[in-house]
């Protein structure tokens, strides 16, 4: 072949390779601004679909730019002792073959959840810019959709599945899609905030301007309490945690590891005197707060049976000989404690309570050492995935999992370098 006939063939090649470039990239932007849209439509569906746009994006990204993307070894300091620990806890389980069963279940929604953000922190710089102008409108438009949804007793939701409406919509289940969409308000209220070269001032202060009115609607109308406990925990945490303060960080730590090793006992004292003081508040009685109080007294008096390495991983499927006094709750079965601590314990006793201070720390370690704006950002969205985590939703639902790894991508793309404050 000629010299021109190769030069030919290069440019031909080179732009093929830049056609199939920005196709990659303006893809995984539009699929990762649209997760809050399915996450509301389909909970249940981010047990899959984040790990899923991950495992594409890795080997596509292989094959176009000739290597692999570099593993994101921070979050594989954490996926790997907490699969390890629960296929561990398979030896002395009330059950071994259903915690291997949930071990074995959860084991891919880790390691695809690893692989997503491996992929999102080595082409975060390509992706940002159109993520940027694309997502704080989907989450907008998300927003608009639930308040209509509240508003009108489901009748979206109804719609799309194909639902007759036979007797009253019970609003508690868009409960996790507006729990997903919430969320997902706090890194595109950041990106508006702190990449305010995308928008022009008017857009930004519009965009800014609905979704506090968009925001004000759901919450005055969900069933939601997590959702109101994470809009209020978040806007502590935005407006008044002093983030260039090492001390404060440490003394957070310090407090959330308190909370998790006392959390048996606190649970059994929170049981022995809150009722008195909450069961007249509509707001307590409507989030069943005494429900969830009874059922964390029995759990944590459960863990005392054997509180260093604990029953195995999902042990509340199996055990059906909790100790309830039946006061607020007509049953003693649950699948998981609504408390990420209490679970912690039960499935792996002491140690897993161990584990859960490390993983904390070692989270709020990495925060305090970014810039401002990105360890607000992450404090912020990591203590609002802790007010459901702590009240209401299993450890290890794949769903909750996967929201998990989508927040954790949000914030590791608003660490672009390109900012244009």
């Amino acid at each position: 072949m000629s010299e021109q006939g190769v030069s030919d063939a290069r440019f031909s090649a080179q732009k093929s390779a830049g056609r199939y470039e920005s196709f990659y990239l303006g893809g995984l932007a539009v699929c990762l601004a649209l997760l809050p849209l399915v996450g509301y439509l389909a909970p249940r569906a981010l047990a899959f679909i984040p790990g899923l746009i991950g495992l594409i994006g890795f080997f596509a990204g292989w094959y176009i730019y000739g290597s692999r993307p570099q593993i994101h070894k921070g979050t594989l300091y954490i996926v790997v002792p907490v699969m390890g620990i629960a296929f561990l806890s398979c030896i002395w389980a009330i059950d071994p073959a259903e915690s291997l069963e949930r071990s074995l279940k959860m084991f891919p929604v880790l390691l695809s959840g690893v692989v997503l953000l491996s992929v999102l922190n080595s082409y975060r710089e390509h992706i940002f810019p159109l993520f940027a102008k694309i997502f704080p409108i989907v989450v907008i438009f998300t927003l608009a959709y639930a308040l209509i949804d509240l508003l009108s007793d489901g009748a979206l939701h109804l719609f799309l599945r194909g639902i007759e409406r036979d007797e009253e919509f019970n609003v508690s289940e868009l409960n996790r899609g507006i729990i997903v969409i919430v969320l997902s308000l706090i890194p595109a209220w950041a990106m508006l905030g702190h990449h305010k070269g995308y928008w022009n001032s008017v857009r930004r202060y519009i965009y800014q301007a609905l979704i506090l009115i968009l925001l004000a609607g759901v919450l005055f109308t969900t069933d939601s309490q997590s959702a109101h406990l994470i809009v209020l925990t978040c806007a502590v945490f935005w407006f008044l945690f002093p983030v260039k303060n090492r001390v404060a960080w440490f003394c957070l730590w310090v407090l959330l590891t308190v909370l998790i090793f006392v959390a048996p006992w606190l649970a059994q004292y929170m049981f022995d005197t809150m009722p008195a003081l909450i069961g007249d508040v509509e707001w307590f009685r409507q989030s069943y707060a005494l429900n969830r109080l009874e059922i964390w007294d029995y759990v944590g008096r459960y863990i005392e049976a054997n509180p260093f390495y604990g029953f195995g991983i999902e042990a509340t499927r199996s055990i059906e000989d909790f100790d309830s006094a039946f006061l607020y709750d007509d049953k003693a079965i649950v699948l998981h404690p609504h408390n990420f601590a209490l679970q912690l314990w039960i499935e792996f006793g002491a140690i897993g309570a161990i584990l859960a201070s490390m993983i904390t720390g070692y989270i709020l370690k990495i925060l305090m050492n970014m810039e401002p704006s990105g360890a607000r950002l992450g404090l912020v969205a990591f203590m609002g995935l802790l007010c459901p985590a702590a009240t209401a939703y299993g450890l290890w639902q794949g769903w909750f999992v996967g929201l998990f790894f989508m927040m954790c991508g949000y914030c590791i793309l608003s660490q672009s370098t390109r900012q244009c404050d």
